[in-house]
């Protein structure tokens, strides 16, 4: 029982790092959703639609924009209308704001051991 408590320890840590980056994956999800739906009221609002491929680039820059990813995606003026591109920043400007505490996503403190290194 002696050499048990290491063992329970690291599987605790361990178990700690999986659950942070379930959510951190389940968070993203969730926001590349709420933009495809931004996009589709939009599109049903115009009367206008959208490529596939444009929807799937619009939402994964944004969604990058809004968990402040790195690595930015490319959206051209083809791929975003000008009125959609304000209507989505300001959502994105206002999920930043609300989200402070958990971006960049994954945050920091989802990284363990972090302060070691």
């Amino acid at each position: 029982m002696d050499y048990m408590w290491s063992f329970i320890a690291e599987l605790a840590m361990d178990s700690l790092t999986a659950c942070q980056n379930i959510i951190a994956s389940t968070f993203r999800v969730q926001l590349e959703k709420a933009i495809h739906r931004e996009v589709t009221i939009w599109e049903v609002e115009q009367g206008r639609g959208l490529s596939k491929a444009s929807k799937w680039r619009i939402a994964t820059y944004y969604v990058r924009l809004a968990i402040d990813h790195s690595m930015q995606a490319k959206v051209g003026p083809d791929d975003l209308p000008i009125d959609l591109r304000r209507q989505l920043d300001i959502i994105v400007k206002a999920w930043k704001t609300k989200f402070s505490e958990v971006l960049p996503c994954p945050h920091s403190s989802f990284l363990r051991r972090l302060k070691a290194f």
